[in-house]
């Protein structure tokens, strides 16, 4: 029977001192990260077009609780594998946390930035348009455009058909949301390379059979990598970049002083009656009508 795999993480030949420094550095991005976790909880979200309104402001601040609940849920996984040592694993949901912080981030600096420029109608295009983002949508219109698809042949309801015959789907490739704030920080460091940035590389050799994700995890002794404090394995590596990215949910409650602040701006530019209004006039009608 095969013998299971140990990951053995921090048994290279790089000296004690320097290994066990990596680890501490690692530990406390966690411990940091675990103590704003105890502090966070799940936004509870209902979809606006349930209630039948809502202001700018609401659909805006929706999705940003979307961002908020995924990376609690992300989170919790990923720092359950690295207790584990399934560091691998742990990697392939670090790289997810942290696309999903680049796409709050770029959603909500280019609403504002678009509300600023060009109005409160330009800026809820804006929110729809991250809130409707989908490829798999984009790749259906693509084939029922060019007649892959035979609307016979499958069950299409009219709002469907609608968007494919209009090309309305489209999509925001992370990679927009990521160089963004890459960029960003190469901005405010003054530096040629985020480490942000060069973490994420590396986290995607996980994510993809690669040489990492394949012959250095599985092959006895090809684990090791070469570094400027010596010698490390790639499980050394793998979890300081895990903890990296743990460690931006220590970010969040900052953020979301501003995500509502910016949320009660668009609310109050928006003509739409506040939500909480809308869903009383929801409830009145339904009693009228029992």
């Amino acid at each position: 029977m095969p013998q299971k795999r140990r990951d053995k993480r921090f048994t290279s030949s790089a000296s004690t001192d320097q290994r066990s420094a990596i680890k501490r550095e690692a530990e406390q991005l966690i411990t940091d990260a675990l103590q704003t976790r105890k502090s966070l909880k799940k936004e509870k979200i209902v979809a606006l077009i349930v209630t039948g309104g809502g202001t700018a402001g609401d659909h805006f601040f929706n999705f940003e609780k979307t961002i908020k609940n995924r990376m609690i849920d992300l989170f919790d996984d990923c720092h359950l594998l690295l207790k584990s040592k399934r560091t691998p694993s742990a990697c392939i949901l670090a790289r997810s946390i942290i696309e999903t912080y680049a796409t709050g981030i770029y959603f909500f600096d280019e609403v504002m930035k678009t509300f600023q420029k060009d109005g409160i109608s330009a800026a809820n295009q804006e929110i729809t348009r991250f809130t409707n983002s989908s490829n798999i949508k984009v790749i259906s219109q693509k084939k029922f455009k060019s007649g892959f698809y035979d609307d016979k042949d499958y069950f299409i309801t009219e709002q469907a058909r609608r968007r494919m015959e209009n090309e309305e789907a489209q999509v925001i490739h992370v990679n927009k949301a990521l160089n963004y704030i890459f960029n960003g920080e190469k901005e405010i460091s003054k530096t040629k390379e985020s480490s942000l940035e060069a973490c994420y590389i590396s986290l995607c050799e996980w994510n993809h059979p690669s040489q990492m994700s394949l012959f250095n995890t599985y092959s006895e002794g090809a684990e090791k990598s070469w570094t400027s404090v010596g010698e490390l394995t790639i499980f050394d590596l793998g979890f300081m970049q895990c903890a990296m990215a743990l460690n931006l949910v220590t970010k969040l409650p900052q953020i979301f002083i501003h995500i509502a602040s910016a949320a009660e701006t668009l609310s109050k530019a928006d003509n739409a009656p506040p939500l909480a209004v809308t869903i009383m006039h929801a409830l009145t009608n339904a009693l009228e009508k029992n």
